[in-house]
């Protein structure tokens, strides 16, 4: 369905509402499961009339879209700053359910990715040797090599863990 002008008012409304929520809270609320599609549309039917402005000569109109553009990005900005807070903090314990239902797919996938990494690395620091043991021959040969060339130490490697699951 094509957008039209009262579309991006209304988004850019519930963006500012979404905002101000996870402002006020400590928990993640929910959200439109289509949010970031809505959005990735909008800027794109933005985008798109701000091409077509200045390729009619229409100077005005142009800046009045990519200034309306602008201010869609700074509010998303400021959404994504204190929602994707909550969810790197959320990351840190075990995901739960109760967490990834209230979560877009794109959250998601951005809390279970951040999730591995971060036990990844705790793992490495609370057992070093867990390391080691877990890389291949073939691994240990190449490796030390390519971290000399550039001046890591060579008994620092990264573990490598399977997705979290769900």
């Amino acid at each position: 369905m094509p957008l039209n002008a009262s579309d991006i008012d209304r988004l850019f409304k519930k963006i500012r509402d979404y905002s101000r929520i996870e402002s006020k809270g400590v928990t993640l609320n929910r959200i439109n499961q289509d949010f970031y599609s809505e959005v990735r549309e909008a800027l794109l039917f933005l985008k798109g009339m701000a091409e077509e402005s200045l390729s009619k000569g229409d100077i005005d109109q142009y800046i009045a879209v990519r200034e309306r553009e602008g201010n869609i990005k700074k509010s998303l900005s400021l959404f994504f700053q204190k929602r994707y807070e909550k969810i790197l903090r959320e990351s840190l314990y075990d995901i739960e359910g109760k967490t990834l239902d209230i979560l877009t797919p794109q959250e998601r996938e951005f809390i279970m990715k951040m999730h591995n990494e971060m036990m990844a690395i705790r793992d490495s620091l609370i057992d070093p040797g867990k390391i080691q043991e877990r890389e291949s021959p073939e691994e240990s040969h190449e490796e030390p090599e390519i971290k000399q060339e550039i001046g890591v130490p060579q008994n620092t490697t990264r573990q490598k863990r399977g997705p979290c699951k769900t």
